[in-house]
């Protein structure tokens, strides 16, 4: 009996298993400050802090009233990726507007 069908009889023992086991294990991913997996542990190792934080001048451009942007409870920051043109949008079921910041 060759070892697909022992597989399926329910017939290998673990000791006749040990060496088809395998595991491919990979990550992949991009991160405000960091644009592969190596970046973006470096940062966390390191203490980097990667989101962008603004000043009232520089939020001038986005007609937010005063009010808020005086506001101590209102956050000027925002995590910017990189190549955001790039984030298929669609793939995750979210609106690329959603992710674009700037």
């Amino acid at each position: 009996m060759n070892v697909a069908k022992q597989m399926i009889s329910g017939k290998i023992t673990q000791e006749k298993t040990v060496n088809l086991d395998i595991a491919i294990v990979g990550m992949s991913g991009c991160f405000p400050g960091a644009q592969n997996i190596d970046m973006f542990w470096h940062n966390l190792r390191n203490g980097v802090e990667s989101i962008s934080f603004f000043e009232n001048n520089e939020l001038a451009d986005l007609n937010i009233e005063e009010g808020i942007l005086n506001d101590p409870n209102y956050v000027k920051a925002v995590p910017i990726l990189k190549d955001i043109e790039y984030f298929d949008a669609g793939f995750y079921g979210c609106k690329l507007e959603w992710t674009n910041h700037r």
